[in-house]
């Protein structure tokens, strides 16, 4: 998620057909083969499910212990480490997975190696994740072993993103009965309480986690996130404000905050912020564009010799960035037009320099000049060029 996306109903297709729920199907495993699933979980209480959710810091597979001071890993089943991989068959494994269309025809295996890579790799593929669960994964929930826990919540937010609220439900009750009192577990209720639009009973239920883990971040941007979505900017200002004085280096915070400051057309607020993130990310081409486009929409003399600097520190950073090459040519024909003398040459020569890169990678990408578009651009950029040369 960037710093928190909120949840919302979505318009999706219609509901795929489902399959047995985990406790029916579960109920009718013959005895035999229930016996040859591997359940076993490490009996810790009280049970804290710790770290963020995919998109939030990747979920992290430890809890506490019996005394609370310290974390044990979750044991994995056999089934989960007896075969060995050679980095070559991972990496085949993992190309033939990316050219998979349809995921209700894979292998059980293949499913779960999928579902555990995307967590892994903070992927957040919900409307796959859930077809994934429907049509292979539920049919033998227990073979999962311990495993079943960390995908149940995957399953949850990514049907919360589909809104397929009957799996989410599901998803959360089968946690619930076997952690009755974990934080994690209440964090999904409010979750289903925000895709629900039920703001006000969310908000309660978030106040509650941070009341009983001030230090836990997730919880906090949920919040945030609730405020957001709901058009109260300002409160989430202050309270990202709050949430920064004990985050400090949390770079998506920062991130989030300016977008606050320029929705509410704070441009000097919204510099500072930017200018925090290049304190911990002084090479990020993307921190040192957006900052160069606020300068530049501040407008003014300064502001748009200060855009030019950063739209320059940029393209050294990445030459590939042709936003950061039409910034350049706007501000130096600004500049130019705003001096004279020495100062306006050297605007001119610096604009000149990016108008016949950009020009070049127009005629690059259209080589027989069928694309009407392409046109279009090439004439607006040789317009910017002759007035430079005027």
């Amino acid at each position: 998620m960037p710093l928190c996306i909120p949840l919302q109903r979505q318009c999706v297709r219609s509901p795929m057909p489902r399959c047995k729920s985990v406790h029916k199907s579960t109920k009718a495993r013959p005895q035999e083969n229930a016996d040859n699933d591997l359940a076993h979980t490490p009996k810790f209480q009280p049970y804290h499910l710790l770290g963020g959710i995919a998109g939030e810091g990747g979920l992290v597979e430890t809890q506490m212990d019996a005394t609370g001071s310290g974390f044990s890993h979750i044991s994995r089943s056999p089934t989960s480490t007896s075969r060995k991989y050679r980095p070559a068959d991972v990496a085949r494994e993992r190309a033939e997975i990316a050219e998979l269309n349809d995921w209700t025809s894979v292998s059980f295996e293949e499913a779960r190696s999928v579902l555990r890579q995307w967590r892994e790799e903070h992927v957040r593929r919900s409307e796959e994740a859930v077809e994934l669960w429907e049509y292979v994964l539920s049919r033998y929930p227990r073979s999962l072993g311990d495993e079943l826990w960390l995908i149940y919540e995957q399953i949850c937010i990514a049907a919360l993103d589909c809104a397929r609220i009957d799996v989410a439900v599901e998803c959360i009750k089968a946690l619930q009965e076997k952690f009755p009192r974990s934080n994690r577990v209440l964090k999904l209720q409010a979750m289903r309480l925000e895709a629900l639009q039920r703001y006000e009973s969310a908000l309660l239920m978030y106040e509650q986690l941070i009341e009983s883990d001030p230090t836990n971040m997730s919880y906090r941007k949920r919040r945030i996130a609730l405020l957001k979505v709901q058009g109260e900017r300002q409160e989430a200002i202050k309270e990202m404000i709050e949430y920064l004085k004990t985050f400090l280096n949390d770079s998506e915070a920062w991130l989030e905050l300016s977008q606050l400051y320029l929705h509410e057309g704070d441009y000097p607020r919204a510099v500072h912020c930017f200018e925090e993130l290049l304190l911990a990310n002084p090479h990020n081409s993307l921190y040192l564009r957006r900052l160069a486009e606020i300068r530049y929409a501040q407008g003014g003399q300064e502001n748009v010799e200060l855009a030019k600097v950063y739209f320059e520190h940029a393209i050294r950073t990445n030459p590939s960035c042709t936003r950061s090459l039409f910034g350049l040519l706007v501000s130096c024909n600004w500049l130019a037009q705003k001096t004279s003398g020495q100062r306006k040459r050297e605007y001119a020569q610096s604009g000149l320099t990016a108008a016949d890169k950009l020009l070049q990678r127009y005629r690059d990408a259209d080589h027989d000049g069928s694309n009407a578009s392409t046109e279009c651009q090439v004439e607006v950029l040789l317009t910017m060029k002759n007035a430079l040369q005027s």
